[in-house]
Formats: structure tokens, C-alpha cells, sequence
């Protein structure tokens, strides 16, 4: 087919009727370009569009320069095109592009891909200056999750704020009523704005610690301009159910902003339910260079039971898919206790290994809830510690430690009985929650001089060891190991990196153990406290 000349003379008309033509043929390629201006025609072409089509039109020459006016109908049958990188493949297409003399409408378009579908709905007008203003509403959906594909097809400042949040959807995702503005000019680069709602199911993400098993839904807008590094943004998140930090939550809503300025994402304030208790926080993500993070977290009112038997479950759930066995059922919670706590951590995006953090948590006995079970061992602390065995409930509890990686170590662990103080350090590592604790204990009433003089002896004679895991932990004793410590350097027998780390971790217990504990007794007095 010959090229359609601009030099035709006013109202000389052309019609043409095309079958089954291909985009990148000679007469898609005449179409493009006698029907659209020069800045919408690259894009077009900077993306590779291919694809079968219909289309009747007429083509009506105008005066001296000015550009053909085209008519008609299109009728896309399949198209592909490459969008953020990434190659969109629409296997079935059924709809009408409908042209005029300013522009065109697309009315309810149905474009069907790989596990995907959208329907479409919009305008475009061609403004003075070869400038394009395009308005237009995107509904679809994707039942195998956010794939490539569908992210691409995501406006390009929602793709950003979800690349932000290392955010991903396995289950299925909906779009609903997305709203989009794009207006561009031949001169200028195009001004995008977007907004709308996102509906998902067993969704990811990463705010400071790691999200999963989400379902809810997000609304966004957003609005990004030529020059700008990052695109302005806010979106609300609402989810109705999920996991962090392996952690069952429900009811939670959270809101994430974008400062171009900083190239940073803000995550202002974020709200959950927990097992009937609350979590807070807050976080900012820096979008420069490595992804990093720093967030904040406060629980409150948790119980302590809820949280052992969430982790249980999770560390089974991993266990069960790396030996390729069925996953375990929940464990039912005990009544160990609320537990109050607080988290600082840094880090890098998808990088468990990079978590630098500090928290502290405290556990207070509600009625019959013993934070800590020794049925065995605690009499015998007892009477270690010159008191008649009563076996009191462990039922109050605190702890101090630092996150490193997979890894928290403990520089303070204290339980507290009304008989007796239990103390201690030592790590846990994540995701499975082994253990690697050492305890030793004193009474609440002390002999000054005596006290002391036989909690060093007895320390020696007896220290707790509590290993395993928190839902299968393995208590026992250990003698004399400052003394088989001792010897062991003096005959040269090296120590093992286990044991040189549980030494530094017992140094910072030390200097830990300087400042005063302030574990309070049930009757609210302030006799008994510890040193």
C-alpha cells in the first residue's frame, strides 16, 4: 500500500478497508503515521507494539500543511508490546477504537493475556502544539498474583511505591476503577497522574520486618512529572488478616507517602490487632543506592502464649517445607502472661541477613499465667537460694537484646518468682527459634554478706542451660563452668566459636547486669526489688 501523501488537497478522501493486518506492516505502519502526531507515533515505536487488527476508515486530506483528518474504526484482534522492560502479550482483544477529528475513544475494551485480564475504557484528544491528553479507566484482574506482566501493566508511580515495599501478590489481585491522566507534548516529556483501588490475597511486603499472608486492599494516587526522580505518591493500605515477623494480626491499616525531594518513602504510622492486643509503628524507606530501612514498633496487651504458639507454628511450617513433610496444625496457646514491647531496626531490603536492631520486652503474669514453666528446676533453685520450696509462679518477666541478622542476643533475661530472681543470657536465632540460654538465680530476701558470698558458689555449682527451641525448649544443668572455662585456657584446650560467642555474650550480660533491675513485686511495693 502506498504512503498517504500530506500533500493532498483540501477534502480529497481516501477509504481503506484493512483485514487481518499486521501492526508493523507497511499499511499499520502508513495508519500510524497518518493518524497520529510525531510524539505518540515514538512511543508507539520505542515499544514495540505488534499485533493483528481490523479497520475501516476514511482519510480526508487538509488544507496546505495540515494533517489528514482520519475516521473510522479499529479493530484490534492481539497485540504485544514492551512495557517497563517487560514484554505484554494480549492473546484475545474484542472492542472498537472509535476515531474522530480531535482524537479517539475506546468503549469498554476487553483485552484477555496470560492468566490476566483488563477492561479498558477511554480518550485521547490532540491538543494544540501535536500535544496528547489521554483520560482513561483500567478494571482487571490476575488469579496467579502480581506477575510480571500484570506489574508491568500497573501504572508506572504504583509500580514504584509496590518496588518501594518489596511488595508481591501470590493469590489473586484486582484493579478497580483505575483512573489514569497522561498528557504529553512533542516538546516536553508526559505528565502522568493515576489513581484508584487494588484489592489482593496472600500479599508481601517489607516495612522494617517482613509481611506475608496478607489480604486487604490499597487505594493510591499519584502523580509524577519530567525531571523527578522519584513520583509523588500516597496510598492507604487496609488489610483485613496477616503474618509479621510470623506473628498472626487482623485489622490492620497503614499509610506510605513518597517525599521526591529525599527520594524516601514514608510509612508514617502503622495500626494492628494482635491476638486482642495492639501493634504500632512506623518507617522510612530510602530509595537511593541498596534499599535500606529504619523502623520503630511497640506492642502492647499481647498475649505471651499467642505469640510461642504463632511462632511454633511458623518455625514448623518451615521445618515441614524443607524436609518435604505435611505442615504441622497450630499449637494450642497457653496463658503465659501480656507481654509489652519495642523494637528499633535497620536494614536492607530483602536482606534478612543485613537487620541491625534493638528491643526490649516485658512480660507481666495475668491470673494463673506463669510467663516461664520449671516445674523441676524450680524447687531446687529454691532451696539453692536458702527458701523452702513453694514452687511460686515465674510471673514476671523482662528482656533486653539486640538484633543481629537471624539472630537475637540477649544481653538480659530476668523471671521473677516472689521467692526468687532467675537471670540470664544468650540468643535465639530466626526463623527457627532455637535456643542457647544460661541461667542462674538469688533470692528476693537476701542476707547481705551471705547472700552473695553463696550465690557465687552456687552459680558454680549449678547454672541452667535451656536449648531446643521456644515450642520444644530442653532445660538442664551445668556445673562448674567458669572452672572447666578456666582450665580449658590454662592447658591450651581452644574454645569453639559457640563458645567464645556465649563468652562475649555473657560479658555484655555483665555490663548489663551494672544497672539496676526493676522487676516490681505482686503486692506493688517497693520491698524486694531487685539490686
Amino acid at each position: 500500500m502506498a504512503p498517504v501523501s500530506r500533500a493532498w488537497g483540501a477534502g480529497d478522501a481516501l477509504t481503506l478497508g484493512l483485514r487481518d493486518m499486521r501492526v508493523r506492516s507497511a499499511a499499520g505502519a502508513t495508519v500510524a503515521s497518518t493518524m497520529m502526531p510525531e510524539g505518540l507515533r515514538g512511543t508507539i515505536e520505542s515499544a514495540e507494539v505488534a499485533g493483528r487488527f481490523d479497520a475501516d476508515l476514511r482519510v480526508v486530506g487538509g488544507a496546505d500543511r495540515e494533517r489528514p483528518r482520519v475516521t473510522g474504526e479499529i479493530k484490534p484482534h492481539r497485540f504485544e508490546m514492551t512495557i517497563a522492560d517487560q514484554r505484554v502479550t494480549a492473546e484475545e482483544v474484542a472492542g472498537i477504537i472509535t476515531l474522530d477529528d480531535t482524537g479517539g475513544t475506546v468503549e469498554t475494551m476487553r483485552v484477555v493475556g496470560d492468566g490476566w485480564w483488563a477492561d479498558l475504557r477511554g480518550r485521547w484528544d490532540l491538543a494544540g502544539s501535536g500535544a496528547v491528553i489521554v483520560e482513561g479507566t483500567i478494571d482487571g484482574g490476575s488469579e496467579r498474583g502480581l506477575t510480571p506482566e500484570v506489574e508491568a501493566l500497573l501504572p508506572t508511580e504504583l509500580r514504584e511505591a509496590l518496588e518501594a515495599l518489596a511488595f508481591d501478590v501470590e493469590g489473586p489481585i484486582e484493579a478497580d476503577n483505575i483512573v489514569l491522566r497522561v498528557s504529553s507534548s512533542e516538546s516536553g516529556g508526559p505528565v502522568h497522574a493515576a489513581s484508584g483501588r487494588v484489592v489482593f490475597a496472600r500479599a508481601t511486603a517489607e516495612v522494617g520486618v517482613r509481611v506475608s499472608d496478607a489480604s486487604g486492599y490499597l487505594d493510591f494516587e499519584s502523580r509524577s512529572e519530567p525531571g523527578t526522580a522519584l513520583s509523588n505518591f500516597g496510598i492507604g493500605i487496609v488489610l483485613d488478616e496477616g503474618q509479621a515477623a510470623g506473628v498472626r494480626f487482623d485489622n490492620a491499616a497503614t499509610r506510605v507517602t513518597s517525599d521526591p525531594t529525599s527520594r524516601t518513602v514514608l510509612v508514617p504510622a502503622i495500626r494492628a490487632n494482635v491476638h486482642g492486643g495492639r501493634l504500632s509503628g512506623s518507617a522510612i524507606l530510602h530509595t537511593e543506592g541498596d534499599a535500606t530501612y529504619e523502623a520503630e514498633f511497640r506492642a502492647s496487651g499481647v498475649p505471651l502464649g499467642e505469640l510461642l504458639a504463632d511462632w511454633e507454628h511458623t518455625a514448623g511450617i518451615a521445618r515441614a517445607a524443607e524436609e518435604e513433610t505435611l505442615a504441622p496444625d497450630r499449637p494450642d496457646a497457653e496463658a503465659r502472661g501480656i507481654v509489652d514491647a519495642g523494637l528499633s531496626v535497620t536494614g536492607t531490603l530483602g536482606d534478612a541477613a543485613s537487620r541491625r536492631g534493638r528491643g526490649r520486652v516485658l512480660v507481666g503474669g495475668g491470673q494463673g499465667a506463669r510467663v516461664l514453666r520449671l516445674p523441676l528446676l524450680l524447687p531446687l533453685i529454691e532451696v539453692s537460694n536458702l527458701q523452702v520450696p513453694r514452687n511460686d509462679p515465674l510471673d514476671f518477666g523482662e528482656a533486653v537484646f539486640i538484633l543481629d541478622g537471624d539472630r537475637m542476643v540477649f544481653e538480659r533475661l530476668g523471671v521473677f518468682a516472689q521467692s526468687v530472681e532467675i537471670f540470664g543470657y544468650g540468643q535465639m536465632w530466626l526463623p527457627d527459634l532455637r535456643l542457647d540460654l544460661r541461667f542462674s538465680s538469688r533470692a528476693t530476701a537476701r542476707l547481705p554478706v551471705v547472700s552473695r558470698i553463696l550465690e557465687r558458689l552456687r552459680d558454680e555449682l549449678i547454672m541452667t542451660r535451656v536449648g531446643g527451641t521456644v515450642g520444644d525448649p530442653r532445660v538442664s544443668t551445668q556445673q562448674f563452668t567458669r572452672t572447666r572455662r578456666m582450665l580449658a585456657g590454662v592447658i591450651g584446650d581452644d574454645l569453639t566459636d559457640e563458645e567464645r560467642r556465649m563468652l562475649d555474650i555473657e560479658r555484655q550480660s555483665r555490663e548489663s547486669e551494672r544497672r539496676e533491675w526493676r522487676a516490681p513485686r505482686p503486692s506493688g511495693s517497693d520491698e524486694g526489688w531487685g539490686r
